[in-house]
C-alpha cells in the first residue's frame, strides 16, 4: 500500500443482496471504518434495492456506487467486477454473503486484491443435493480457500461453514468470529417516545394481546409455521401485526385468508424504524427456520419487549441465557403453547429487567471495532485512532469510533 492508501484505504464492498441483515450490518459497522479513514465503493445489483441503499448512504464522505449486472450468465457479473478489481484503485474487497464471495473470488483470480468475506447466512442440505450440488460444494470450497479472511457472525455459523466446506481450512483463509451487534443508542429501555398509532390502525384496544412478526416474507423466516401455530390459538383476545416485504408476500397473504386468519393477521410494509414499532407490541415472534445470528432478537430484548423465538443454530446462540422463550424450529404445536404462555404476561418483568444487560451484550461498538482491527491487521496498517487498552492489555475499544459511528448513522437517518 502507498502512504496515501495507508491513510485512506479504498474498500470495495460487493453486496449482491443489499437488504435485510446485510444492509443493517453495513450501517452498523462501516461508520467505524470511515472514522479510521476508510473510503468506500459499493457494488450491487442494478435494481431498486441497491438504489434505495445508495440513497440512505448518500451523505457518507467520498462514497461511490457501482451497479453490476446480475443476469445468470457466466460473464454478466464477473467481467465488470474483474475490471473494477484490476483497476488498481482498491486496497481491499469485502464481499457480503456467499453469493457475493463466490463472484468476487472468481473475479479476483490472479489479481490478489486482499479479500474479506462476511458470512451472513448458513448452508443447508438442499443447496448441495445431487451430483450438481456436490460439484457446487467442491467449487465453493476451492474458491473460499483463496479468501484471505472469512468473518462469521456466530460460532454456529462458523461450524456450519466448516461442516459443508471443510477444505477451507487447508487454504490461506483465516477465520474470525465477530458477533453481530446493534446500535444500542437507538434500541434501549425504556424506549424513546414515538407516536403510538399501531393499535389505532388495527382498531384494537389495550386489552387485545398484540404480537408482531418483523422480517422478510421468505421461507427462512418461518411465517408458515407461525400461521399453523396461530390456528391452534384461541379465537379471541389476540392479533398479529406482520411487518415485512419479499417475493412471497402475496402468497402468504393468500394463505392467511385460506386458513381463515385474515381477520386476526394484519400486513404492513417493512418496518424501517423498528424501534418505533417493537415497543407497541406485547410480544415479538421470531419463528425462523435458520439464521446466522438474529439482529431482530437483539433489538427486541434491548427494547425490553418479550420474545418467543425458534432454537435454530445461530439464533439460539444469540439468545442463550436470556429471558426469551425458545421453541423447536418448525414446530407449530410448541410455538402455540409458547404464545399462550406469553399471553399470561409472565415474560414482561424478566424481559424488562434484562434490557440493560442486553444493551451491554449486543452493543455494536465491539463488533465494529473488532472488524476495524481485523482489516487493519490484514493490510498491515496502524489505526489512526487512539487505542484504549484494558487492564489485561487487550484493546477494549477505539476512542472516537463511537462518536463517529453515531454521527454517520444519524446522517443516514432511517436505518
Amino acid at each position: 500500500m502507498s502512504a496515501r492508501s495507508m491513510e485512506n484505504p479504498r474498500l470495495l464492498c460487493v453486496a449482491r443482496w443489499p437488504v435485510g441483515g446485510i444492509r443493517t450490518y453495513l450501517h452498523y459497522v462501516y461508520p467505524a471504518l470511515a472514522a479510521d479513514g476508510y473510503v468506500f465503493t459499493f457494488a450491487g445489483p442494478p435494481d431498486e434495492r441497491f438504489r434505495r441503499f445508495r440513497e440512505e448512504l448518500r451523505n457518507w464522505p467520498n462514497v461511490e456506487f457501482v451497479e453490476l449486472p446480475c443476469e445468470r450468465t457466466r460473464d454478466s457479473v464477473n467481467l465488470p467486477l474483474r475490471r473494477l478489481l484490476a483497476s488498481g484503485r482498491f486496497d481491499l474487497v469485502h464481499s457480503q454473503g456467499a453469493t457475493s464471495a463466490v463472484q468476487t473470488a472468481i473475479a479476483n483470480l490472479g489479481l490478489r486484491v486482499p479479500h474479506v468475506m462476511t458470512s451472513h447466512d448458513v448452508f443447508r442440505p438442499d443447496q448441495f443435493a445431487g451430483r450438481l450440488g456436490r460439484l457446487k460444494r467442491r467449487v465453493m470450497g476451492e474458491l473460499f480457500r483463496g479468501i484471505d479472511l472469512i468473518i462469521h457472525v456466530t460460532n454456529d455459523a462458523r461450524e456450519n461453514l466448516l461442516e459443508y466446506l471443510p477444505r477451507v481450512v487447508t487454504g490461506r483463509a483465516r477465520m474470525a468470529t465477530i458477533g453481530h451487534g446493534i446500535d444500542t443508542n437507538r434500541f434501549c429501555y425504556p424506549p424513546r417516545r414515538f407516536a403510538q398509532t399501531l393499535r389505532e390502525q388495527m382498531r384494537i384496544d389495550q386489552s387485545t394481546f398484540l404480537m408482531g412478526f418483523l422480517g422478510r416474507f421468505m421461507e427462512q423466516k418461518g411465517f408458515l409455521p407461525l400461521l399453523s401455530a396461530l390456528e391452534l390459538m384461541p379465537t379471541q383476545g389476540w392479533r398479529l401485526a406482520a411487518f415485512g416485504a419479499g417475493d412471497m408476500i402475496r402468497e402468504y397473504q393468500a394463505e392467511t385468508g385460506r386458513r381463515r386468519l385474515a381477520n386476526r393477521v394484519s400486513f404492513f410494509d417493512l418496518a424501517t424504524v423498528p424501534e418505533s414499532v417493537i415497543p407497541q407490541l406485547d410480544l415479538v415472534v421470531m419463528p425462523s427456520l435458520w439464521e446466522a445470528a438474529g439482529l431482530l432478537a437483539m433489538e427486541t430484548l434491548c427494547l425490553g419487549t418479550p420474545l418467543v423465538a425458534s432454537d435454530c443454530p445461530g439464533l439460539s446462540e444469540v439468545l442463550t441465557d436470556t429471558p426469551a422463550v425458545m421453541v423447536p424450529a418448525g414446530d407449530p404445536t410448541t410455538l402455540a403453547a409458547a404464545l399462550r404462555r406469553a399471553m399470561t404476561g409472565e415474560l414482561v418483568t424478566p424481559t424488562q429487567r434484562f434490557a440493560p444487560e442486553a444493551g451491554r451484550r449486543y452493543c455494536n461498538q465491539r463488533s465494529a471495532t473488532a472488524l476495524l482491527m481485523e482489516l487493519n491487521q490484514l493490510l498491515g496498517r496502524r489505526s489512526r485512532l487512539e487505542v484504549v487498552s484494558n487492564a489485561d492489555g487487550k484493546a477494549s475499544h477505539i476512542a472516537s469510533t463511537v462518536a463517529s459511528t453515531a454521527e454517520l448513522s444519524t446522517t443516514v437517518g432511517v436505518l
